[in-house]
Formats: structure tokens, sequence, C-alpha cells
């Protein structure tokens, strides 16, 4: 489980926190969703479990235990991380950018094929085509499923993506949620998943967080949301994507 409490941050130079008083949880083997317009703090929340950001105030637990007292690297490792810019390097082939934290845990060369082969059948591409490309041989969409594999291939128990989809076309974006949805099927992964798009919040998240201003304005289910918003915030918000008025 990964456990927010009363978790605050507050920039140098900045009166106002970006993330403001912010309690929840993330169950295990849930998809919870970090919903809100750009700047309203998911990102920087969603940076405070692998420790790219530190919280001003409050804590972090994974598991019941601070994730300030895991070493950073050691702490990152652990944790699979899919941004929108994907992040994989231009001059490693696609095998070698999945299995890059497998060769720092100094695991052989067999294991590392293997695993490599594995994620890539798992996220539907063929080990024999794309193995040895490099990721300006493949398409956004390809490049995204490959980030995917590399977030898996220590076999973390926690997923964090942020935003993984936004820079794809509608079609694309559906296929790889409907992916993403599968893999959680297979895997039970425990996933933290930010997104400024309603339709993909409501789509992929037993569990919806909806944040405004650095607070979180309301979580539950998507049903709750849209049913007995906690306040007009929410209620407008949500019908701004949905359709409902």
């Amino acid at each position: 489980m990964i456990y927010f409490e009363n978790v605050y941050k507050i920039y140098d130079g900045q009166s106002q926190p970006v993330v403001n008083n912010i309690s929840f949880a993330v169950g295990k083997g849930e998809i919870l969703t970090l919903l809100g317009s750009s700047g309203a703090g998911k990102t920087t929340l969603l940076k405070m479990v692998n420790r790219l950001c530190e919280p001003s105030k409050g804590r972090v637990m994974l598991d019941g235990q601070d994730v300030n007292t895991f070493n950073p690297v050691e702490l990152r490792r652990q944790i699979g991380y899919v941004s929108q810019s994907v992040g994989l390097f231009p001059h490693m082939t696609v095998e070698e950018n999945i299995t890059l934290v497998l060769r720092l845990q100094k695991k052989n060369k067999n294991f590392r094929k293997n695993r490599a082969d594995e994620l890539l059948e798992l996220v539907g591409l063929n080990p024999s085509t794309y193995a040895k490309r490099f990721p300006d041989e493949l398409s956004g969409g390809q490049q995204q499923r490959v980030a995917v594999a590399k977030a898996l291939a220590a076999n973390p128990e926690y997923l964090l993506m942020d935003e993984p989809f936004a820079a794809l076309d509608p079609i694309l974006r559906a296929e790889l949620q409907t992916e993403l949805l599968r893999l959680h099927k297979t895997l039970h992964k425990t996933i933290l998943f930010v997104t400024h798009d309603i339709s993909e919040a409501l789509r992929l998240g037993n569990t919806i967080g909806i944040m405004h201003q650095g607070k979180l304005e309301q979580i539950g289910t998507a049903q709750a949301l849209l049913d007995s918003p906690a306040n007009v915030f929410v209620k407008n918000f949500m019908a701004t994507g949905t359709g409902v008025k």
C-alpha cells in the first residue's frame, strides 16, 4: 500500500503550497488515478513516492515504511516509473533499455535476454522483431509499450505513471489504456496514474482522486464522484468531461 499522510510541498520562493495537506491511500493491487488540470499538484505528489520530490511536511509510506528511510537509488529500482517523455535511451536497443535495471542488479546475460523477451511478449511486441531495434525505429505507441516493459523489468510491486499516453492520438491512447487494464488484470500491480483526461481517469481508475490548486477535493469511485460530488468544483469538473449537466 502507498499512503500519503498530511503531505505538503512548498517550493522555495513560493507562498502557496503546490501540495496542500493531502492524505489518502492507494490499496494493494489497485489503480488509483489522480485527476486534475495542469498545475494541480498531481505530478509533484506522484514523484514523492520515489523521492524525485521530497515533501516539505508529512510522510509518504510504502507498506508502512517511510520512503525517506530508503536509499533513493534502491527505492527507485523497486518502483516502476513511466512518464509522458518515455525516457528510453536512444543509443541502447529495446532489449538494453528494458534490462538496464537488471544489468545494474548484476543479473546475467541469459536472464536479462529471457526477461526482455517475456516482457515484450507481455506488452504485445514480438521479441524477434523489436528486441534489437533502437527507440527511433519505433512508433510513439511502440515506444510507450517498451517504456512499460522497462518499468516492469525488476518486477516491482508499484507502478507510477505520469500521463504516459497524453502525447498519443486518441485511437492509440485507447489501445494502450486497454493494454494497461489487461496487464493489471494479469500482474495485479499497485498503480498510481496521473492524468488530466476525465474519460481516461474514469476508464482506468478503481478509485479517482480529483485535485485542484494543490488540494485533494474528493476521492472515491467514479460512481461516487458522479452521483455525490463533494462540492461545486467537483460537480462542474466532472460535468465538463462526461457530458453530464
